[in-house]
C-alpha cells in the first residue's frame, strides 16, 4: 500500500513539471501509421520535417531541461530519445511491452511508464536504461477516469487511473 502511495506521489509531483518555455513554438505530431514525427512550426503551421520513430509513436513528453524529446514507440516497447536542437533519436530506453502514456521526474532522472498490454506501471532509471519496478495496475475502471481528469489533463489521466485502479485494489485487498 504504501509503495503504491508513494508511487502515485511521484507521479502526480512529475506531472506537474513544466519544461522551460523556448522562442519558438515547435509542434511535433505523431503520426502511428508511417512511425514518425511531424514537426510542425506552431506560429505559422509550416511543416518542418519529419522524425522517424520506433513502431507506434504515442505519447510525447519534453525533458525537464528542454533538451530532449521522449516518445513512447508502443509497438517497438520502447521510449526513444530525441535531442531537440538535432531532431535526431539519439537513444532508446526499454520499456516495458506496449508503452503509452508517461510522466518524467522533475529531476529528469525516472520515466514512470504505463504498459498497457501487461496493465503495468513501470519505473525507468534513465542513465541506466534499466527498470527500477514494475507495478501491476489491473484494468481501467471508468469511475477512477473521472477522478483523475479532475486533476490531470487528458494525457497523464489514464495513467493516474491505472495508479488509482492499483490503489484501489490494495486497500480493498486489506479490508
Amino acid at each position: 500500500m504504501r509503495q503504491a502511495l508513494l508511487l502515485a506521489a511521484t507521479i502526480a509531483l512529475a506531472a506537474c513539471s513544466r519544461a522551460p518555455v523556448g522562442p519558438h513554438d515547435t509542434v511535433f505530431v505523431s503520426d502511428e501509421k508511417l512511425n514518425l514525427l511531424h514537426v510542425i512550426d506552431g506560429a505559422t503551421g509550416e511543416d518542418k520535417g519529419t522524425i522517424r520513430t520506433g513502431a507506434r509513436p504515442r505519447g510525447m513528453v519534453v525533458s525537464p531541461d528542454g533538451k530532449s524529446l521522449y516518445v513512447a514507440a508502443g509497438n517497438a516497447n520502447r521510449i526513444d530519445v530525441i535531442d531537440l536542437a538535432t531532431r535526431k533519436v539519439t537513444r532508446s530506453l526499454d520499456s516495458g511491452t506496449d508503452p503509452e502514456r508517461f510522466a518524467v521526474s522533475p529531476d529528469g532522472r525516472r520515466l514512470f511508464v504505463a504498459n498497457e498490454d501487461h496493465a503495468t506501471a513501470s519505473i525507468i532509471d534513465i542513465a541506466a536504461n534499466k527498470a527500477v519496478c514494475e507495478v501491476p495496475v489491473g484494468a481501467v475502471v471508468s469511475e477512477y477516469v473521472d477522478v483523475a481528469k479532475a486533476f490531470f489533463d487528458g494525457r497523464e489521466a489514464g495513467f493516474a487511473n491505472g495508479l488509482l485502479d492499483a490503489i484501489g485494489k490494495d486497500v480493498r485487498s486489506s479490508d
